[in-house]
């Protein structure tokens, strides 16, 4: 327990240096124009995207911090992936900027301590494992996108059977509602 505890302080002590680091590989997605636009404006109302950004990057790390319940979690990863997801991203780059401060985290780190060799390689492989299960998001849409797209051709196809059934049992072409209704009375 108190390994967990040494390591929280740390990361409150280096707090401001993680947040930076992670808004600039936050940034680091966009053209070099948005990211300079969205790290400098501080104007909320100027820049609302770079705002949500900044609000969202701290309030996310203090829940993780504090080990908050997953919902006030995704509750703020929502504010920033509502934004992304409008923006020209595949899934796995919409959604990446979360692994993102795990590399922050370590960027900051390791400048304080150069014998983290082992652990940075370790974090390193946990890296690539995060860029893995990202390919996997990315197919898993892929997937269910093609699952939607087939479903939505079914039902085309259903409704044009009906409608060429329809017609086809109708001997006097399209009715005419007015007709029928003078025609019964």
């Amino acid at each position: 327990m108190s390994g967990t505890m040494e390591y929280r302080k740390i990361l409150i002590e280096k707090k401001s240096a993680i947040l930076e680091r992670w808004r600039k590989l936050l940034l680091d997605t966009y053209s070099p124009d948005a990211a300079s636009f969205y790290g400098s404006v501080k104007d909320r109302f100027a820049n609302p995207v770079g705002s949500v950004f900044s609000d969202a990057t701290q309030k996310l790390f203090d829940l993780l911090l504090n080990e908050s319940d997953p919902e006030r979690i995704c509750a703020c990863l929502e504010e920033m992936i509502k934004i992304r997801a409008v923006q020209d991203f595949s899934p796995s780059r919409a959604v990446g900027f979360v692994i993102l401060l795990k590399q922050a985290v370590l960027d900051v780190l390791n400048e304080q301590n150069k014998e983290v060799d082992v652990l940075h390689q370790f974090i390193k492989f946990g890296a690539l494992i995060d860029q893995v299960s990202l390919f996997a998001f990315d197919i898993y849409v892929s997937c269910r996108e093609r699952v939607y797209q087939l479903r939505v051709n079914e039902v085309k196809r259903r409704v044009s059977r009906v409608l060429n059934w329809t017609e086809s049992t109708d001997p006097g072409g399209d009715p005419d509602p007015k007709r029928d209704c003078l025609e019964s009375q």
